[in-house]
């Protein structure tokens, strides 16, 4: 059963919640455990309930995609079908060049991406790493400063895993020369194993 927010006020930081066969059931800043401040009507949230169903009483509201940092958006990714993805597979991980494949399944149940990142000075992705619900992002300022000087010419992303499942997982950082974004084959990601390259 989905909840969504059903009113919200900003000042007085009050709102209210509703599914298909309840509510609406208000909140208050109490059970906005993670003071999101910005709540849109319509939007999908993890509620956590107490009490029988003639009497409910709502202990948590919880945004399903948590907010991130202002400014991080890939304009280019935006424009090549956004910036999540519910499945990713590693493609190449190498000492300069990373290639992820971005999709729903697999190719032959939607067009998937194929993400390049080239001139990589550096790479928090490992061929251990359990990637779903993927969000692709540039890196925020706080995070940046966290990887010490990144060279000229050099920008530092962030792939953020189990996004839109309450609080993000964890976030991977690349620090890469080059972005670039293709279509994937329909046969690319089928058939080429998890780790497709690894050089020593």
């Amino acid at each position: 059963m989905t909840w969504r927010i059903h009113s919200w006020d900003p000042e007085t930081r009050t709102g209210a919640v509703v599914a298909p066969h309840f509510g609406p059931l208000p909140f208050a800043e109490e059970q906005n455990v993670y003071g999101t401040r910005d709540f849109r009507v319509g939007e999908a949230v993890l509620v956590e309930l107490d009490g029988p169903s003639d009497d409910l009483v709502i202990r948590s509201v919880i945004a399903t995609h948590q907010r991130q940092p202002p400014g991080t958006d890939v304009p280019a990714l935006a424009e090549a079908g956004g910036p999540h993805a519910s499945d990713l597979r590693i493609q190449a991980l190498e000492p300069t060049r990373v290639e992820l494949w971005l999709g729903v399944c697999c190719d032959w149940c939607s067009p998937g991406r194929i993400l390049r990142f080239e001139g990589v000075h550096h790479c928090a992705i490992d061929e251990d790493a359990d990637l779903w619900n993927v969000l692709i992002r540039f890196a925020s300022e706080e995070e940046s400063r966290a990887l010490g000087e990144i060279p000229d010419g050099a920008r530092a992303y962030c792939v953020v895993n189990d996004h839109g499942n309450g609080r993000d997982g964890a976030r991977y950082l690349v620090v890469a020369n080059r972005l670039s974004i293709a279509p994937s084959s329909p046969r690319g990601a089928l058939n080429r194993p998890k780790i497709r390259e690894k050089l020593p």
